[in-house]
This record gives C-alpha cells, sequence and structure tokens, in this order.
C-alpha cells in the first residue's frame, strides 16, 4: 500500500514570522579581502565569457536530455566549486542550494539578509552552500558581478557557485535546479539538502534545525490539499537526498502560465520512502511518515510565513548593493 501523509503540523500555535532589525543588514559593503576579490573577479569574468545561444534550449529538449541538448547546456554554464578554497569537507553535511533567475530581488535578499540568517545559525552556518543562477541573457558583467560577491561574503567556509545562460522559462525554472543537480549528483554525499529561493529569509532557524537533527525525513511547508495529498510549497523545504526520487522534477508538461500549482505538485512527489514501490503513473506520490509537515501560515498564496521562515517581498523594491568585484580586485 502506498505511504500516505499525515495531517500538517497547524500553524494556529506558532506565530506568523516577521522580520526583526537583525534580519537584513542593508548598509554599504567593503571590498573583499584581497584573496576572495581576486577569485571573484576570476569567476565573473568566465561568466561573462560563456556562450549565449542565438535560440534557448526549450525545457522539452532539455528534458529528453540528447547529446546535442546538453551540449548546448554545457556551453552555456560554468561551476566553480568552492570559490574560498577551504579544506575539504567531511562527508555527511548539509547543503544549502539557492537557486535564482537573477532578479533585483533575489539579489537584494542575498546581499542582505542571507549572510546574518547563516551567521546566527548553530547549523545551517556550517553548512556548504551552492548557489545556481539561471540567468536572462540581457545580464552584462557588471550584472554578474553583485552575485558572485554575495556568496562570497557569506561566512559559510565551503561555498559554490553555478551558472548558466539558460532559463527556459519562469515555471519551468523553478524546477530546472533541481534536474540539473540531480543529473550532476550535486547532491551526493550530503544528509541534508535545503532548496531555498535567496528572497526567502531564515529569521529564526532553530525550528528547522531542530527538525533536521531529528530522524523527520524531510521537512515541508504545505499550502492546500487535494483529496488528501498536500500540495507542497516547491520555493523552500528540506529533506535528505537518499529520499528523493528525483526523476519527478521532469514530469512537467510544456510550459503554461497557469502552472504555477503544478510546480508545487511536482515538489511534493519527490519525496518517499526508499523500499516503497509506485506506479509511473501514480503522478500524486506519498511521501515518507517521517516527513515533517508544517502548515506555511498566513499568507496569500504558497509562501511560507511560520515556523521562524518567512517568504515576503517589502525588501524588493530596494537598488541591490552595486559593488563590482572587478574593481575591488584592482584594488589590491
Amino acid at each position: 500500500a502506498s505511504q500516505r501523509y499525515g495531517p500538517p503540523e497547524s500553524a494556529g500555535a506558532v506565530n506568523p514570522t516577521v522580520f526583526d532589525a537583525d534580519t537584513c543588514d542593508f548598509r554599504p559593503l567593503a571590498p573583499l579581502p584581497r584573496p576572495f576579490a581576486a577569485a571573484a573577479a576570476e569567476a565573473t569574468a568566465a561568466i561573462a565569457n560563456l556562450s549565449r545561444p542565438d535560440v534557448s534550449l526549450s525545457w522539452e529538449g532539455f528534458v529528453r536530455g540528447g547529446a546535442h541538448a546538453m551540449a548546448t547546456f554545457d556551453d552555456q554554464t560554468a561551476t566553480f566549486v568552492n570559490l574560498k578554497a577551504a579544506a575539504r569537507p567531511a562527508p555527511n553535511r548539509t547543503l544549502i542550494f539557492l537557486a535564482t533567475h537573477a532578479s533585483d530581488c533575489h539579489l537584494v535578499h542575498l546581499q542582505s539578509c542571507w549572510p546574518g540568517a547563516l551567521r546566527n545559525a548553530a547549523t545551517l552556518s556550517r553548512a556548504d552552500v551552492l548557489l545556481f543562477v539561471g540567468a536572462r541573457l540581457q545580464l552584462t558583467a557588471a550584472d554578474v558581478a553583485p552575485y558572485v560577491d554575495a556568496l562570497f561574503r557569506l561566512e559559510n567556509a565551503n561555498v559554490s557557485l553555478a551558472w548558466s545562460w539558460w532559463n527556459p522559462d519562469k515555471q519551468h525554472g523553478a524546477v530546472a535546479p533541481m534536474v540539473i543537480a540531480a543529473r550532476r549528483r550535486w547532491f551526493e554525499g550530503y544528509e541534508w539538502i535545503v532548496r531555498a529561493n535567496p528572497d526567502i529569509s531564515l529569521v529564526d532557524p532553530l525550528p528547522l534545525e531542530a527538525r533536521m537533527a531529528s530522524s523527520a525525513s524531510a521537512v515541508l511547508f504545505i499550502c492546500g490539499i487535494r483529496g488528501d495529498t498536500p500540495r507542497v510549497d516547491s520555493d523552500f523545504f528540506a529533506g535528505r537526498p537518499e529520499l528523493m526520487d528525483q526523476e519527478y522534477w521532469t514530469r512537467m508538461p510544456p510550459a503554461d502560465p497557469s502552472m504555477r500549482k503544478e510546480i508545487e505538485w511536482s515538489t511534493k512527489d519527490v519525496f518517499r520512502l526508499r523500499s516503497a514501490e509506485w506506479s509511473t503513473t501514480d503522478v500524486f506520490r506519498r511521501a515518507s511518515p517521517d516527513a515533517t509537515l508544517w502548515d506555511h501560515g498566513p499568507s496569500s498564496g504558497c509562501r511560507v510565513n511560520a515556523w521562524g521562515i518567512l517568504h515576503d517581498h517589502r525588501h524588493c523594491r530596494r537598488t541591490p548593493l552595486r559593488l563590482p568585484v572587478t574593481d575591488a580586485a584592482r584594488q589590491h
């Protein structure tokens, strides 16, 4: 028999997550230290020189994964592992996987909110960080530099960057980073994967870290029920990679402006029991009964606002801090 989700934990007894004075720091940035500035400038130049296609690779072509499609994708993508040259990490660590389409909103939060959030987290401050950028083709090297710079400013020792000039569209673009990570085996060797959009703020990471320290198989935010199957937030979740059925990320229909909810259903389908057998036609697979399900809180749509985590766009009108990495490198 298929495993069923249990009921989500209500957020009724939990206050909505709100920003406090320490959540974000919008003060101007000082130049990076010399070794970081030089490495950031090198990465920025390499990204700017990547191939930019006349015709973008389609989602359907990418999912089929033929030799031509993968060669096209590889020409548009660069990966920079362990940018800070930290000591080789121990196995079974946590990976924070941030994915962005290179919007100013995401950049503001990446620059000003994530450094403090991770600095104040007991477990996540020691995690590896991988930032995936699926960028718009019209960006210039000057636009690239702040993302590279922001990654170096995280105090986590091991930070990596994957930059691609391929982004299929707004809806499939939310799923593509997970497909790429699975195909390139970026999650192998990690005990936990925390996947987030940069505009999600970890105001209080303690509830999440406590569940990750337990026997939970995943921590998922629920924002609706279809029959007895929950709808899971796709912008933030945490899970053990060995319990993730990655093939479900590619089982999406052609692009459709109304498809946002289907991405969230797809998120739910990834988590399952290792020993369970599932029908390939069973689109809505059941998660392990060990998954922690949290109500997403009092917010509109499918945006988390509970348990210390907040998806809020109040800072999106701010102008990102535009410290040019190349100029910072020349100062040293």
